[in-house]
């Protein structure tokens, strides 16, 4: 009785049916078995585990990226994954991608000092519907979208550990990189960011067994959870599984890229404007430009070369303007990329001389004006009127806008802190 209980436990973790059918099995006989190389030599992808991928596991298997929700949008950071997985799915090869409705209530420690903090199981649902949604959407519904709550809403806590986590050895955990670095810091290691490892590499696992997924994509900084995926599905399977990576983006102080003062830049637009993520892109250095054209657009390898060849003959910013507009019109669309750039040009570039007309076609078509009715602006403070279009939040903020030399009224600055809008301010 006890044999054949195990057996039917062990049938119970890693042989469920629960999935859809629907992309249990796929396969493809137009796949470019050439493409890892390729998108390693123009450094899209920066490790392979086991140094290659056998032609004949990339006819035959599917692709999985994983993101945790831990926020309800992605950031730029994440364009690096997503764009590789189009790559890869243009060559044939099946993306999936994981949502971790499960591990977004533990968080992954890697690149961290502290924990991450406790996010409400509602909160993780709406994140979840709210990254499917856009995914689904950014992906052209090409893409399966998969949810590892699944699989772990059935499994109690003593089944994971007899099942799966006998499977690890702790030396090899606690060697991790990301696990040391946060063993000698101040605050410490969690025991629940600890097994986080272990949770991603039974994802591994679970999508190998059930849809045939045999590649793992991340970033550089993912490389030890990934390789502990690829060792638990030798050890349990005796086949081998791989591991890819994506360079991670820096900025000069070294940072991960997407970050602005320590705040996301956004891709959902209500989250961050398509203004200010081609202003965000626009500002990176010269030294970024040709990892991120590679890393966050489409564009074949040759015209990555072209732009950066013009751009250090000419400079003046012409691999920032064309990576600013290319990459806001994959992510925002076509219309808020021309308006991003409209609006930049209007507001930077002082030899352009623009009609009030089309000052508010722009600024229309951003989604930036506010209409208020004259009594509520003549004969007021700017403070004033400039809360209410919430341009600033407090008026302490408007002082300071102005102590800075930062506030202009018609392209006129503003040095009076208690200045006055009359009718004669009026664009006509």
């Amino acid at each position: 009785r006890r044999v054949r209980g195990r057996a039917m436990l062990l049938r119970k973790l890693f042989c469920s049916t629960r999935f859809n059918n629907k992309y249990k099995h796929i396969h493809t006989n137009n796949v470019d078995v050439e493409i890892l190389n390729k998108l390693t030599q123009k450094k899209i992808l920066e490790r392979v585990s086991s140094g290659t991928v056998p032609a004949k596991v990339l006819k035959d298997t599917s692709i999985y990226w994983g993101v945790d929700p831990t926020g309800d949008s992605l950031h730029v950071g994440h364009l690096a994954s997503l764009t590789c997985l189009e790559r890869l799915r243009k060559a044939g090869v099946q993306p999936i991608i994981l949502i971790g409705g499960a591990t977004g209530q533990i968080g992954d420690p890697s690149g961290r000092i502290t924990d991450r903090p406790v996010i409400p199981t509602e909160t993780i649902e709406s994140n979840v519907r709210k990254l499917s949604s856009f995914l689904d959407k950014f992906l052209g519904g090409s893409v399966q979208i998969l949810n590892n709550a699944d699989w772990y809403s059935g499994m109690s806590s003593i089944q994971f550990l007899a099942e799966v986590g006998r499977h690890f050895r702790m030396g090899n955990m606690l060697n991790k990189s990301s696990v040391q670095a946060r063993i000698k810091s101040e605050n410490g290691m969690s025991f629940t960011e600890f097994c986080y490892q272990i949770l991603q590499a039974y994802d591994f696992l679970k999508l190998y067994q059930e849809r045939n997924c045999k590649l793992q994509l991340g970033g550089s900084d993912q490389w030890g959870n990934i390789i502990a995926g690829t060792d638990l599905i030798k050890k349990i399977t005796k086949e081998d599984a791989y591991g890819l990576t994506v360079p991670l983006l820096l900025g000069s102080d070294g940072k991960k890229l997407g970050k602005s003062e320590g705040k996301p830049v956004w891709l959902d637009s209500t989250k961050t404007s398509p203004f200010c993520f081609y202003q965000y892109l626009l500002n990176l250095p010269d030294a970024s430009m040709e990892q991120c054209y590679r890393s966050l657009t489409l564009h074949p390898s040759e015209e990555i070369d072209d732009i950066q060849q013009k751009n250090a003959l000419l400079g003046s910013g012409i691999a920032q303007r064309k990576l600013a507009y290319d990459v806001t019109e994959l992510v925002h669309g076509k219309h808020c990329a021309e308006s991003a750039r409209a609006s930049s040009e209007l507001l930077f570039e002082k030899d352009k001389s623009w009609s009030a007309e089309k000052i508010l076609d722009v600024f229309n078509k951003c989604g930036n004006v506010k209409n208020l009715n004259a009594t509520l602006v003549v004969g007021q403070s700017i403070a004033d009127v400039a809360v209410k279009t919430n341009i600033v939040k407090t008026k302490g903020e408007v002082k300071r806008l102005i102590s800075s030399e930062g506030l202009f009224l018609n392209d006129k600055l503003i040095t009076e802190k208690n200045y006055t809008i009359r009718a004669v301010s009026y664009t006509h």
